[in-house]
């Protein structure tokens, strides 16, 4: 289910993806699956690209702490590239803002 919904993701059908990928975090999450930190790392991937950065932290974050906790060296360092991406995200997002603002002063000194 969660590779359907990287390839759903992938094609740009963030919300079908999204909810797939919701629908097996809880499935894993109601039989303690052992590679949830996986999954939320899917979502947090998911959510990223739609553009719900805070939601995507959140699942990151709760990613890494199971992943560290299963000793998954490769979950981890996927999580964390992820989070990197994240932060690169809300760069580009403040700087887009603060352009956006800079160009609404400039119309009103005009």
């Amino acid at each position: 289910m969660s590779d359907l919904a990287t390839i759903l993701d992938l094609q740009g059908h963030h919300d079908d993806a999204l909810q797939l990928v919701q629908h097996a975090v809880e499935l894993s999450r109601s039989v303690t699956h052992p590679d949830l930190q996986v999954l939320l790392g899917n979502m947090a991937g998911i959510l990223l690209h739609t553009g719900r950065l805070e939601d995507s932290v959140r699942c990151y974050q709760e990613a890494l702490s199971l992943a560290l906790q299963a000793k998954d060296q490769e979950a981890v360092h996927a999580i964390q590239e992820g989070l990197k991406e994240v932060k690169k995200r809300r760069e580009e997002v403040k700087k887009k803002k603060e352009e956006e603002e800079e160009k609404e002063e400039k119309k009103e000194e005009d």
